[in-house]
């Protein structure tokens, strides 16, 4: 019997909750259920008013509109940018491809001189170096 009484009271709960938002859009026309989203959301956002914090964002958006419109349609032009951005490729495949021949390859290869990674030691390097200790035995060089 306990159970029963558990599930029976949310079930009276919404149901009491209803009744009370249907009698407040009954009474007053301009009240309308949290559930329904206003009329001013486009369809496809609809799905997403039941979304936690959907609706402070639609607050949010209204009250930045009202308050500096071109703001808000700087926002709306950097969210598109941002999207933009970051879905295009990052590199041109197959665009300005240079085709060279096996000659050409071979007459590039040839004439590369590949240049060394560090510079020669000058005399005053070479002797600071050479003043560095050098420690030998197990934990040294051997």
């Amino acid at each position: 019997m306990l159970a029963t009484t558990a599930v029976a009271e949310p079930a009276t709960t919404t149901a009491t909750a209803a009744a009370a938002t249907a009698f407040a859009a009954h009474s007053n026309p301009s009240i309308k259920p949290i559930s329904v989203p206003p009329t001013f959301i486009p369809a496809f956002l609809s799905p997403l008013w039941g979304f936690p914090g959907f609706r402070f964002v639609i607050k949010y958006i209204q009250a930045s509109y009202r308050n500096d419109p071109f703001r808000s349609f700087l926002e709306l032009c950097l969210i598109v940018f941002v999207i933009w951005w970051t879905s295009r490729s990052k590199y041109k495949q197959g665009r300005n491809e240079v085709q060279l021949t096996e000659e050409e390859i071979d007459e590039l290869v040839d004439d590369w001189k590949p240049e060394p990674l560090v510079p020669k030691l000058t005399e005053c390097q070479r002797m600071s170096i050479a003043k560095i200790p050098t420690i030998e035995g197990p934990n040294g060089v051997n």
